[in-house]
């Protein structure tokens, strides 16, 4: 398997399907960029993995290019490490970008390709560990004893929509002073430091806490069971408005109502378990949704009982997505056997 935009077991969706592939007994290697403090190779779970050093983030068409170029390079030089050395192999690419088959084009193994487009195919979004309708474990220290406590668990990039988390809750300070708020906000990207700078430009260090990235998923599920509403700030554009975030059903795992931008795929996930506010709103619109919900517990506690359910009654349990990803496996599996290959 190979991704190039995240690293294992960051990205959550690879790193499952490594445990996954490896219980159903396939010899599993992933390729993936390396991470702050992360060996070159690793076993986890019973996959292996070999990782490149982290390529440089790109802005424009030519800065992206130069990314990819530089990612494809390091896939080429990691995949002179990978260990099974059968003739055939199956390659599992997953994007972005779309060229990650690239590096495999000169391999003297055979191959069957899977092109796992992530960002539209529901039924491979995972929830971090967990199980619908899950005990949720509270952490009162999490939530510093907040009246409401609102989560972001992701990548922290330019398209992500931090920003405008934080200036939502900075309107939710100033609209409801009776309240105590706090908003856990946790993972990295290229975006943080300049997050962090908003937030204390406006005077949020005491309601806003950035807690990196944590890489324990029960940590993670503690984090968001700890609060009363995960958000998804990214605005609409192109790329969002087509793509699922698996942060929603991580949310949704943990029996958390979602907020959300009125995106088309935030609804095929979240379904009557979201509240969702027009883009054209803004950040003042997330901030006006978020004190409805602290002043309705109610609507909250509705909205957590549908959250509860959503995901196995939308096929977006990790059943589901264990069930599809082996299914597909068995069809590559068979048609390298038309093929030749001994498996």
């Amino acid at each position: 398997m190979v991704v190039q935009n995240q690293g294992v077991p960051q990205d959550v969706r690879v790193a499952s399907f490594g445990r996954t592939l490896a219980r159903a007994g396939y010899a599993v290697e992933i390729i993936a960029p390396a991470r702050r403090g992360q060996a070159a190779e690793e076993v986890i779970d019973g996959y292996a993995v070999h990782r490149f050093p982290q390529p440089p983030d790109g802005a424009g068409v030519i800065g992206y290019g130069w990314e990819a170029v530089v990612s494809l390079w390091h896939i080429v030089r990691a995949r002179s490490r990978l260990q099974v050395g059968a003739p055939w192999r199956i390659l599992h690419i997953c994007n972005p970008p779309d060229v990650l088959w690239a590096p495999f084009v000169t391999s003297s193994s055979q191959m069957i390709r899977i092109y796992d487009h992530h960002d539209l195919a529901p039924e491979l979004y995972l929830a971090k560990g967990g199980r619908p309708g899950s005990a949720a474990h509270r952490d009162e220290s999490l939530r510093e004893w907040a009246d409401f406590v609102v989560c972001y668990v992701g990548s922290i990039g330019s398209q992500d929509g931090v920003e405008e988390l934080i200036r939502a809750m900075s309107s939710v300070r100033k609209t409801d002073v009776s309240r105590k708020y706090l908003c856990l906000v946790v993972g990295s990207g290229a975006a943080l430091a300049g997050s962090q700078e908003l937030a204390s430009s406006l005077g949020l260090t005491d309601t806003v806490r950035f807690l990196g990235w944590v890489g324990d998923a029960s940590r993670v599920r503690d984090i968001i069971a700890s609060s009363d509403l995960g958000v998804e700030p990214c605005p609409s554009n192109a790329f969002n408005d087509s793509s699922t975030m698996i942060k929603l059903t991580e949310y949704l795992a943990a029996g958390r109502p979602v907020l959300a931008y009125d995106l088309p795929e935030h609804r095929v996930t979240a379904g009557d378990a979201g509240l969702f506010v027009s883009p054209s709103l803004g950040y003042k619109g997330l901030a006006r949704a978020i004190v409805e919900l602290a002043r309705d517990r109610p609507k909250l506690k509705a909205l957590g009982d549908k959250a509860t359910r959503r995901l196995t009654e939308a096929g977006l349990s990790d059943t589901n997505a264990e069930q599809a990803l082996l299914r597909i496996y068995d069809q590559a599996t068979a048609l390298a056997q038309s093929r030749g290959a001994s498996w």
